[in-house]
């Protein structure tokens, strides 16, 4: 999970990485965390609190899928969580990759401070790295909304 707090700038031809550093411009690591369910819910609901201001917090998200009410009052968006399919389990203990920015409460994620790290900024690569490799791995990445967040309509 990582938080949306910049700007998109497409190229004609999707994202490559001459524009990786300008679009990631924070010496962020990516980080793994083993988190209850609980946790994550109150992770995912912050990052949803409140995007009516672009605050950048809102959540971007891989192996899971939302449903939010944005209509509904802050702390209370949340609809459902999907984790692999299933839904999500308050007590169940996910591992969740993300940044060493919002492991230390960056952008109000007080509820990953105290989350244990699997893998820690000692073991981590810069996410700028991560994001190079992966274009560089396949020539040319053609992003598509997967429909991972939805918002009631």
């Amino acid at each position: 999970m990582v938080e949306l707090a910049i700007e998109r700038k497409d190229t004609p031809k999707g994202p490559s990485v001459k524009v990786v550093p300008a679009e990631l411009p924070f010496a962020n690591v990516s980080v793994v965390a083993s988190l209850k369910g609980f946790d994550l819910r109150a992770a995912l609901e912050h990052g949803l609190s409140a995007v009516e201001t672009a605050a950048g917090r809102f959540p971007q998200v891989s192996g899971l899928a939302i449903t939010w009410d944005p209509a509904a009052p802050a702390g209370a968006r949340l609809r459902s969580v999907l984790v692999g399919g299933r839904p999500l389990d308050d007590q169940a203990g996910y591992r969740v990759a993300t940044t060493d920015f919002l492991t230390k409460g960056g952008d109000g994620y007080a509820m990953l401070t105290k989350a244990p790290l699997l893998v820690d900024q000692s073991d981590a690569r810069l996410i700028t790295a991560l994001v190079i490799d992966h274009i560089a791995a396949r020539g040319e990445v053609a992003p598509v909304a997967e429909g991972r967040i939805e918002p009631l309509r």
